[in-house]
């Protein structure tokens, strides 16, 4: 970790794009933690309302062959006013907590200027998030798997190439690609391509020393550290080199078959103001098997089932019920229970978890609750501005292009 972080108290920083109202993978994937992180009171607390990423794919109203698409501002407002609200009911504390929207700090895309006229296009392109968005190249697949996939098949044909060759012909599809999309009417606009310059202002700005990122955003991280060194060695000790905050990484399944919990599926997914029947009915809908098919009333006590093949009983381990996890999996293994049963233990889980949130986001959902929300962003902007301001003033100065 740079030099920059000694004798100051440590940030931690993370962010959230407000693309919808929060469910329980968002809970369980980073809410959770970053109540914890504050409420321990060893770190300055930094949660930002990624709202200038929003944009990367959330198309703002408009026409296509002359059909209305994409939100409205006041749409894309409403759910920025929403995810605080839904963080406030969650636990996030103003008073403990840094809260606020990067559309309040103008200074993050003046650094991310900065740092994009010092990144090749070439990386940028590489990105597994951009590449994987555009459908050329799935999340779980990274480039070198890819290539040596080529090679063996190439193999099989009785045509040898080395790695580089490989890696060569894997790219040059991937321009192929590029242009086969351009076609078809693609729509990813360049701020996607662009993001994680913009991910690492937001980082660097704010000199984070821990970041808690999922799996998926670990390679944005590495940029940002990557970019952070490079600057430090060319105009002299800028920023603090971040850490990825170290956790296990927790992936929270669909209710339905395959993929997981987002918004983009609002039938697989449970959110904070979901009441117990919907909770219930979302839980007794849920596929249950993802290869064979699920038990039936009148044949599950004659046919056992596997726990491992059961999206149903994952979420026990991650919700930590490890009593009812150890009771599901007997009762699934030697069929004493029907999966009826184990999906409504699972559902009264959940809802004892989100009972206290929805209370508090229904006691926030008024007009004095949106003013809290706006005030908390105002000041929250404010704090994080002035920091911002700084950092970014001293590398703007350092680059050799000073606010005159």
């Amino acid at each position: 970790m740079s030099d920059l972080s000694k004798d100051r108290e440590f940030i931690v920083l993370s962010g959230i794009r407000p693309t919808g109202p929060l469910h329980l993978g968002n809970h369980l994937g980073a809410v959770r933690d970053w109540v914890d992180l504050q409420n321990r009171g060893e770190y300055c607390s930094y949660y930002f309302l990624a709202n200038l990423h929003m944009l990367t794919t959330r198309r703002i109203t408009g026409r296509s062959k002359g059909e209305k698409t994409g939100l409205s501002p006041t749409e894309l407002l409403d759910d920025q006013i929403g995810l605080v609200l839904d963080l406030l009911a969650a636990g996030i504390d103003p008073s403990k907590s840094t809260i606020y929207a990067q559309s309040s700090i103008p200074e993050l895309t003046e650094l991310a200027w900065l740092l994009a006229s010092h990144t090749p296009v070439v990386r940028l392109l590489k990105m597994h998030h951009f590449r994987e968005k555009i459908g050329f190249i799935d999340t779980d697949k990274k480039e070198d798997e890819a290539t040596r996939e080529l090679q063996v098949t190439l193999q099989s044909l009785g045509v040898s190439v080395s790695h580089e060759q490989a890696l060569s012909l894997i790219r040059a599809d991937f321009g192929t690609h590029l242009g086969e999309l351009e076609k078809s009417g693609l729509t990813a606009n360049a701020a996607l391509l662009t993001y994680p310059v913009l991910m690492a202002a937001d980082i660097l700005a704010v000199q984070a020393d821990y970041v808690p990122v999922g799996d998926d955003q670990t390679q944005h991280l590495e940029y940002a550290r990557d970019i952070a060194c490079s600057f430090n060695v060319e105009y002299g000790e800028t920023f603090v080199i971040p850490e990825v905050w170290k956790k296990e990484a927790i992936r929270v399944p669909s209710l339905r078959a395959g993929g997981k919990m987002g918004k983009s599926e609002p039938a697989g997914s449970v959110f904070y103001a979901d009441s117990p029947k919907v909770i219930q009915k979302k839980f007794g809908a849920a596929s249950k098997r993802d290869v064979n098919p699920p038990r039936t009333s009148s044949d599950w006590r004659n046919d056992p089932g596997d726990p491992v093949e059961c999206n149903v009983f994952s979420f026990y381990k991650l919700l930590g019920a490890t009593e009812d996890e150890a009771w599901a999996r007997e009762g699934c293994m030697r069929a004493t229970i029907p999966c009826g049963e184990c999906k409504m233990r699972v559902a009264a889980r959940v809802d004892e978890l989100f009972a206290p949130i929805r209370e508090k986001r229904l006691e926030l959902a008024t007009p004095a609750g949106r003013a809290f929300a706006l005030d908390i962003l105002h000041e929250g902007g404010l704090k994080a501005r002035a920091r911002v301001q700084e950092v970014v003033g001293k590398a703007k100065e350092r680059v050799g292009v000073p606010f005159f």
